[in-house]
């Protein structure tokens, strides 16, 4: 009986740390040396640009509607690569809330990509910071210099 009572004591400790620990747990960045991590480019205001051998690459990202909770963003890229498929990986950023695919297709124009997506809001920040990890075909894009991120802000 004592050690039933110690094991259900134990954990509800357990249970309590978890909710408590868990939400700032999940909120730290990846491990690793903060002087190792790329330099980051919002592509809601800057110039997302690079090259990659003789191809040149640009990116960026505009809100389009928000509803249900749900940030609906459109994103563009344009390049003179010629990729047979190209895919994006959104990845929180600021919080791990999982990996979300973004399908890129390609318009009328050469060159021209793009996809309308949704991005979903933490429930503990005010302000989620996604990053977009690009795939061209099954190869992730080499060469990007920084770090491709954007926010999606709670109302």
């Amino acid at each position: 009986m004592v050690i039933r009572a110690i094991g259900v004591a134990v954990l509800i400790v357990g249970l309590l740390a978890f909710a408590v620990l868990g939400p700032r747990w999940l909120m730290q960045q990846s491990p690793g040396n903060e002087e190792e991590q790329l330099p980051a480019c919002n592509l809601q205001g800057d110039e997302c640009q690079w090259q990659s051998g003789d191809e040149h690459w640009q990116a960026r990202i505009e809100e389009v509607e928000f509803s249900e909770g749900l940030h609906r963003f459109r994103l563009e890229m344009t390049t003179d690569a010629r990729p047979q498929r190209l895919h994006g990986v959104l990845v929180g950023e600021s919080m791990y809330l999982g990996e979300y695919p973004v399908v890129l297709k390609p318009m009328e124009a050469p060159g021209r990509w793009s996809a309308t997506f949704a991005a979903p809001l933490c429930t503990v920040q005010e302000v989620m910071v996604w990053r977009l990890e690009l795939t061209s075909g099954e190869q992730v894009l080499e060469h990007v210099p920084f770090r491709l991120i954007f926010t999606a802000q709670g109302r």
